[in-house]
């Protein structure tokens, strides 16, 4: 499960950078959704994941996604 994984890390890692600069809202597309061969409601369920293991009192994190055609 290393796709997987990188994906939920690469989500944590894009928050821990945030809250060191002191931001307290992030917004980002669906990683990796059509673009990189996953699957969209693999990605889904992968930002899924990331965010609901990723605690904070601090940072608000919003995921943006394309309507599909």
């Amino acid at each position: 499960e290393k796709p997987r994984e990188d994906l939920i890390r690469a989500y944590h890692n894009v928050c821990e950078l945030a809250e060191r600069n002191h931001f307290t809202r992030i917004a980002f597309p669906l990683l990796s959704g059509d673009h990189h061969g996953y699957p969209r409601d693999y990605a889904l369920e992968c930002a899924k994941e990331a965010f609901a293991t990723y605690i904070s009192d601090y940072l608000e994190v919003y995921l943006i996604l394309k309507q599909e055609k």
